[in-house]
């Protein structure tokens, strides 16, 4: 592959034209199309046939080797290479996306087998690929939704700690990078973590647009660059920076986990110029984008998902690889994209660059190449190939990755070959000719929706029972792929059928609608059909169906393989006149200022455009005319929830009898009789065609792969025949010991006139409907277990009947609980349940509370706040013993859960710690209701936007470390006030708040009092502390001095000022504060000697005629303290008489006396004095 390259691409405007026609001589030969490679440089040639597809299923390409798999659009090789050109390496980009469960060759949802993809099979492909190039030369992506199947969704509620097979199978084909899809975060972010580490995959993850919201750091890497070794034509290598971005689109899925506050997904576009920058800076020599991402549009808007085209507009992006369309790129397929600016239909370059895009569920790998070169010492892109690989039935298996389904395999194709219910006799589940009549398919679609509807309503969102509910569906199955592509169930209703009915993924939706925007649905659907007098069918076309009367399609040629536009509705009737041109375009463009629909009723009363209804459907067309008319969304379940009701409602079918869903007729095509109209369907609807009048046996089309049938419009039964649809539901079918309710709608375009029920299983016909009750508000009582019959009748006397069974009364249990939503930011949890019992709140994996129903039979309980995702276990007993069921409540997220602070805050501690019990939230902590603590200057601006915000609190941040596991600790400014309160709010990134949690602050012993400094000068010591106490104390050395009394003021707070005496330095002073608690810790201090000490004296005998001593010379602020700097006298009185003492500098004085000895008795008083004061005196008597 690009084997002489450059040579190749400059020698092309020479040779091109004699290669063309060796290759199509070739071609005829050998019966083989050539394959031109999507190359960069290559002058086009209208005679070069690019991007061949052969016939094989699903438009894969016939192998020329053991037929394993589509060849790819292989570039020419040229082994006669100049030695003077560059010498170029191929790096070659392999890659999956939206494997969505599908390891094996088994299609799990139908129990069939699945031959046009399966990851076993990719995984051959993809060998394949890798082995045509030079060893390293290649790399190998995934672009995510490996989950979100059957498959996948069984395991996990299974068991969710097991590992995925689809996940085992990526660890074992060697993936270099993988970014994530939307549908892996339907899977909760623990989840995903948990599956990629213990799968080995952790570190291959690259999701650039996908953060943290708190700590706005990617959950993964961010980007990467990977160095490759690649080796040249000649054997050489050159050493690339490959530089890869992942990014998904920018909605995550909620189903198990509410993202918002957790994670903060970017714009892709945006971001990937961000990472450009970044790779650039590191050296990348090549950049990819990895994109769970379709081409999508020319023009895009912010945080739009398909965005693969636009990447290409990024400066620096050299190869954008894409997913999430299920669609093929380049493929002759998925035409459409040539219409793009800057689409090269020969090279399928796009923008000049590499544009590549897979189908789903293993259908395809895509490949880009890129030839590189190093000359000049840089790495610069000579050349390009895009292409497409698909899977067919051909392509082998990989044994190893089949393996990794294990016992999976047995457990799933037993599951869906279950029998959910028996279909009942001259009931046709097909859909052959369902864009013409009404069937018992559709019925039981819409009846399914309905069924749901109803329930709603008149539980849930009850403001809303006072309208009709309307239910809206369309085929999945209409012949796209080819004829057998309709559906014909017949016999026995199994657990796969139910993929007949929807799309694994298919969500259900409940919107208020009025009677216009109704209207205008029903208009865009019926511009499906062929318009009467626009274009007659020559009858040579088909002349064995050529009769008097001109030929005309019944549908448009565009729409005969493709009715995803076309939906059916029940609750309403309404007539489709197709003669007149169509109101709007497939695209919700309005083209015409029509109307086919002609008429529209409920109960055969028009509908006015202000009538309100609760419309039920799988989906609302994505397009101009429906975002225009912003439908208001009731409510909407998961695709998982939605499979299960279906199930639920079939088995529920089953227990009256079997599957009969009774088609009312309610709408039909007013066509022109001067016309016969040709359908086009399959082979196997012969049998259905014969049933009907208005239709004559087809003739195969060219192909043998469709039949085209006759449709006679002048012998289609136009008069009402059909009874009413009915649509009856049990109201609650949880346990009851006494009587439920069922809810019954019913409709029909001549009206009804009688709706009545009875216990037991009557036909349509039988006496008992003489003297059954009428079905009065559209619901009636029950309180037997029973099939209950209802039968409905028209205006014209048609009659129709349906049946319930109800098994819900046990006289030995209770009703269970309903329980309004609960959160983890309500107070309260509250509903009803059976009057004056006692209900019960059990706590998953932890305690149980308990409170008394009230005599009305509404509870309302102060439940310990929950954290989001718990679930809480209710039920009931009352006094005689008699228990419900449980009723499952799971926690759901408005903000973040509710903090914890430890229980020890004290007046003599600053530390606060506790737990923010949420690892995407932020502490508030407020102090006495006046100043708040946060932990960064941006979430102070959270908070500034959040309800909890008041300008009075003064706002501090501080130094909070917070764990891995959320807990928390930092230390306030002031010690905290007794009879305070120290509380606590946690702060997401969109600025909710938490329920609050509050602890008192507890009085303790006093803190260490504040005391200024004190000297032997001081006859009084000031105690200061910020708390009241009872009292204050003072011991100066053994005795003490004691207070009770304080002054206060705002700056120094409580002051105690207690007398002492005087007292040398030498004294201690202990100092304490005394309150209820007990004392404070003391303070030992001890007095500066700013006067002298009392002066020593030597030792004094009797007869001496001198004294001598020492004093402390103090005073002197710098240096040396003198006698003269301290101006240091010392005194002597004897017997009261005044003596002026000699001092040195070493402080040593002495005094003698001229006159006299001293004698016994004799009194001598010793003090001294310096520039501050004077110091106490020392008394001694001679012995």
């Amino acid at each position: 592959m690009f084997k002489g390259g450059a040579h190749f691409m400059k020698s092309w405007s020479k040779k091109g034209k004699i290669f063309v026609v060796i290759a199509v001589l070739f071609a005829m030969v050998t019966g083989q199309a050539s394959i031109v490679s999507a190359t960069e440089g290559l002058v086009k040639d209208e005679t070069a046939e690019i991007v061949q597809e052969g016939s094989e299923e699903d438009g894969s390409q016939e192998s020329s080797g053991e037929g394993d798999g589509a060849q790819e659009n292989q570039g020419s090789e040229n082994n006669g290479q100049d030695s003077s050109l560059p010498d170029t390496a191929n790096l070659r980009f392999i890659f999956t996306s939206d494997i969505h469960g599908q390891v094996t060759t088994e299609d799990y949802e139908n129990g069939t087998v699945f031959t046009t993809g399966g990851l076993s099979r990719t995984a051959t492909l993809i060998k394949e690929a890798r082995d045509e190039v030079k060893e390293n030369n290649t790399l190998l992506f995934d672009l995510g939704d490996n989950m979100y199947d059957y498959t996948t969704d069984y395991i996990y509620n299974y068991d969710d700690s097991l590992v995925q097979p689809v996940y085992k199978a990526l660890s074992l084909l060697g993936y270099d990078a993988i970014t994530l899809g939307n549908h892996d975060f339907e899977y909760t972010l623990s989840y995903i973590k948990e599956q990629l580490k213990e799968s080995g995959l952790e570190n291959k993850v690259v999701l650039s647009n996908v953060k943290n919201i708190n700590t706005g750091k990617t959950v993964w890497a961010e980007n990467k660059i990977i160095e490759k070794q690649l080796y040249t034509s000649s054997g050489r290598s050159i050493n690339v920076k490959v530089g890869i971005i992942g990014e998904t689109i920018p909605d995550l899925p909620d189903k198990r986990e509410n993202y918002l506050g957790v994670l903060q997904t970017e714009d892709i576009v945006e971001n990937v110029k961000k990472e450009v920058d970044i790779l650039k800076e590191k050296g990348a020599d090549v950049i990819v984008v990895i994109a769970h991402s379709g081409i999508g549009a020319e023009k895009v808007g912010s945080m739009t998902h398909n965005v693969g085209y636009a990447l290409t507009k990024v400066e620096g992006v050299d190869a954008v690889l894409c997913g999430h369309a299920h669609k093929d790129f380049p493929s002759k397929k998925e035409a459409a994209y040539n219409s793009l600016p800057g689409v090269d239909p020969i090279t399928s370059l796009v923008n000049g660059k590499s544009l590549v895009q897979v189908k789903s569920r293993g259908a395809s790998i895509g490949i880009a190449d890129l030839e590189l070169s190093d000359s000049d010492n840089k790495i610069s892109i000579v050349g390009r190939n895009s292409s497409i690989r698909n899977v067919n039935a051909n392509t082998l298996a990989d044994q190893a990755v089949n393996d990794c389904m294990g016992d999976w395999t047995r457990i799933f194709l037993s599951d869906c070959s279950e029998i959910l219910c028996e279909i009942g006799n001259r009931t046709e589940l097909q859909n052959y000719f369902g864009t013409q009549e009404d069937t018992d398919l559709i019925q039981l679609m819409n009846n399914i929706k309905v069924g749901y509807g109803l329930n709603y309503i008149n539980n849930i969102e009850t403001e809303y029972k006072k309208y009709p509910v309307v239910g809206a569906s369309s085929y999945i199955k209409y012949g796209s792929g080819d004829s057998r592509d309709y559906i014909d169930i017949s016999g026995d209703f199994k657990r796969s059928n139910i993929y007949d009915l929807i799309n694994y993924r298919t969500k259900l939706f409940l919107y208020e609608m009025t009677g216009s925007q109704l209207r205008e649905w029903l208009e865009w659907s019926a511009g499906c059909y062929e318009t009467q007098d626009g274009s007659q069918l020559l009858d040579e076309d088909f002349p064995s169906l050529k009769g008097d009367k001109p030929l005309q399609y019944a549908l448009k040629q565009k729409y005969l393989n493709d009715w995803k536009n076309f939906f059916v509705f029940d609750g309403i009737e309404y007539k489709i006149n197709p003669e007149v041109e169509a109101r709007y375009d497939a695209e919700g463009h309005k083209i015409n200022d029509t109307s086919r629909i002609t008429s529209l009723t409920r109960n055969g009363t028009p509908v006015a455009d202000t009538d309100v209804f609760v419309v039920v459907s799988h989906q609302v067309p994505d397009n101009e005319l429906f975002n225009k008319m912003e439908l208001k969304r009731i409510s909407y379940i998961s695709a998982d929830k939605y499979r299960n009701y279906i199930e639920s409602f079939i088995g529920k079918m089953s227990l009256a009898g079997n599957l009969k869903p009774l088609k009312d007729d309610n709408w039909s095509v007013s066509y022109s009789d001067k016309y016969n109209y040709i359908l086009k369907s399959a082979k196997d609807g012969q049998e259905e065609a014969d049933r009907r009048d208005w239709l004559t046996r087809g003739v195969e089309d060219e192909d043998e792969i469709y039949w085209y049938y006759l449709l006679e419009a002048d012998k289609i039964q136009k008069e009402d025949m059909t009874g009413p649809g009915i649509n009856a539901v049990i109201l609650n079918e949880d346990i009851m010991e006494k009587k439920g309710t069922i809810v019954v709608q019913a409709t029909d375009l001549s009206g009804v006139s009688c709706l009545k029920y009875t216990k037991g299983k009557y036909s349509i016909n039988d006496p008992v409907w003489n003297s059954a009750k009428q079905v009065s508000g559209g619901k009636f009582s029950y309180s037997h277990n029973a099939i209950y019959s209802m039968m409905a009748e028209d205006g014209k006397g048609n009659r129709s009947i349906a049946y319930v069974k109800t098994s819900n009364i046990d006289s030995n249990m209770l009703a269970a609980p309903v329980v309004n939503t609960y959160s983890n930011k309500k107070k309260y949890i509250q509903g009803t349940a059976e009057a004056n019992s006692t209900i019960y709140f059990q706590i998953e994996n932890g305690k149980k509370y308990s409170a008394k129903v009230t005599s009305k039979g509404t509870f309302q309980y102060a439940l310990t706040p929950q954290k989001a995702g718990k679930k809480i276990f209710v039920y009931v007993v009352d006094s005689k013993g008699k228990t419900s069921a449980r009723t499952t409540v799971v926690v759901k997220r408005t903000g973040p859960n509710k903090p914890k602070l430890d229980n020890t805050i004290k007046t003599d501690s600053k530390t606060v710690s506790g737990k923010i019990n949420d690892m995407y939230a932020y502490p508030l902590v407020l102090v006495d209701d006046k100043v708040l603590y946060v932990p960064s200057d941006n979430v102070a601006e959270l908070y500034k936007k959040s309800s909890f915000y008041d300008k009075a609190y003064k706002v501090v941040v501080a130094k909070m470390d917070v764990t891995s596991s959320g807990t928390f600790q930092f230390s306030l400014q002031d010690y905290p006030a007794a009879q305070s309160y120290v509380k606590i709010k946690t702060i997401d990134a969109l600025s909710r708040c938490s329920l609050q949690y509050k602890v008192g602050v507890t009085l303790a012993k006093p803190r260490k009092p504040e005391v200024p400094s004190i000297s032997n000068l001081s006859k009084s010591v000031k105690v200061y502390t910020a708390e009241k106490c009872s009292s204050a104390t003072v011991q100066v050395d053994s005795k003490k001095y004691t207070v009770t009394k304080a002054k206060y003021t705002k700056n120094t707070g409580y002051c105690y000022t207690i007398t002492v005496p005087r007292s040398d330095s030498t004294s201690t002073f202990r100092v304490w504060l005394t309150n209820k608690v007990g004392n404070s810790k003391a303070i030992v201090l001890h007095p500066a000697e700013k006067a002298p000490n009392k002066p020593k004296l030597d030792k004094v005998k009797r007869s001496a005629k001198k004294v001598t001593g020492k004093v402390h010379l103090v005073g002197n602020k710098e240096g040396k303290s003198t006698v003269k700097n301290t101006k240091t006298k010392v005194y002597i009185y004897l017997n009261g008489k005044k003596h002026l003492a000699k001092i040195k500098d070493d402080g040593t004085f002495s005094l003698k006396f001229k006159k006299r000895k001293l004698k016994p008795h004799d009194k001598l008083v010793c003090f001294a004095k310096n520039c501050n004061g004077t110091s106490l005196k020392r008394i001694v008597y001679v012995k």
